[in-house]
């Protein structure tokens, strides 16, 4: 019965541990000439605020999809963009976008 007591814990800490280190890195480059307003990255079951991002400047976020995702961007005026790639809910690595306010310019991803 000890044993189990010790067993069951450590195991719930160690499913915290890896679920909370998992996730995407994923880095936005606006490569435009105009800023990009009120950036929110969305995936499956979660959406990140990155708030303005003005020309040249990049901002990185840890994204942790409820399942399958790929990446959408929404704007403040409205718009949004796809970002080409896909990653499962314990993926690692990283994902780099280059976008302007109109396209996606570049997508680099290393997923594991």
């Amino acid at each position: 019965m000890k044993k189990i007591l010790v067993i069951v814990p450590l195991a719930l800490l160690i499913v915290y541990w890896v679920a909370k280190s998992g996730g995407v890195d994923f880095t936005l480059t606006n490569v435009g000439a105009e800023a990009l307003r009120g950036v929110v990255v969305e995936v499956t079951g979660r959406s990140y605020t990155l708030g303005d991002l003005s020309p040249g400047s990049s901002e990185t976020v840890k994204l942790n999809a409820a399942s399958d995702s790929h990446i959408e961007l929404r704007f403040s005026n409205g718009r949004h963009l796809t970002i080409d790639c896909y990653f499962g809910a314990t993926s690692g690595g990283s994902i780099r976008a280059k976008v302007t306010s109109q396209a996606v310019v570049a997508v680099e991803d290393e997923i594991s």
